[in-house]
């Protein structure tokens, strides 16, 4: 049974995604849920590697998520949230959020 992304990781940014697309984000398009749960993973990866390096870096989740140019459907209300998101999470709570974005994603079966 899936849980909503608040019983992982819960934060004032992670409620108003909530409150936008759903408890369960299911309001989000696919391709946009696994770039946010990849550009969460990214920073907590790049912040663990070296701190150094991440000062160095721009390693906060609004730029990983758009640094190839993707661009959210409702990308001028998302970015604030993203960039709020940067503040609030620990990474012990974004990797708790990336384990629930990627509970609450139905892979297409091939």
């Amino acid at each position: 049974m899936q849980k909503p992304i608040t019983y992982y990781a819960q934060t004032p940014a992670i409620n108003s995604l909530c409150e936008k697309y759903g408890p369960y984000l299911e309001g989000m398009p696919h391709l946009e849920k696994l770039n946010l749960a990849a550009a969460v993973s990214q920073a907590v990866l790049r912040t663990e590697e070296d701190v150094l390096n991440s000062l160095i870096d721009n390693s906060s989740i609004p730029y990983l998520a758009t640094c190839d140019g993707f661009m959210f459907e409702d990308h001028n209300n998302v970015l604030p949230l993203l960039d709020q998101l940067d503040n609030e999470l620990d990474a012990s709570m974004a990797t708790n959020l990336v384990i629930g974005i990627y509970s609450n994603v139905d892979f297409p079966v091939e």
